[in-house]
């Protein structure tokens, strides 16, 4: 049973750890889910991991941070003006 098909979600931190686990996690329950991490190769290793669906990911780097407001609502729109409102904030 996939509890979290079509709702949206961001994870900062997704290039490892438990933002990693979060996608991943996240994906395998029917998620779309948006990437985001200061290292766009972690970024990289994370979609690699095989049991990822990725139609449903969604990486992004460009320096994205969650440090700051004006950054952290980029993210937030640019998230809504490609799926929809974003049900799910994972910041980490």
């Amino acid at each position: 049973m996939c509890k979290l098909n079509n709702k949206v979600a961001i994870i900062t931190g997704a290039g490892s750890g438990i933002g990693a686990a979060a996608a991943q996690l996240f994906v395998e329950e029917g998620a779309s889910v948006f990437l985001v991490d200061l290292d766009q190769n972690s970024l990289k290793s994370t979609i690699a991991v095989p049991q990822h669906r990725l139609t449903n990911l969604h990486p992004w780097h460009n320096g994205l941070s969650t440090g700051s407001g004006t950054k952290s609502s980029r993210i937030i729109l640019s998230t809504t003006s490609i799926k929809g409102r974003a049900k799910l904030l994972f910041f980490f």
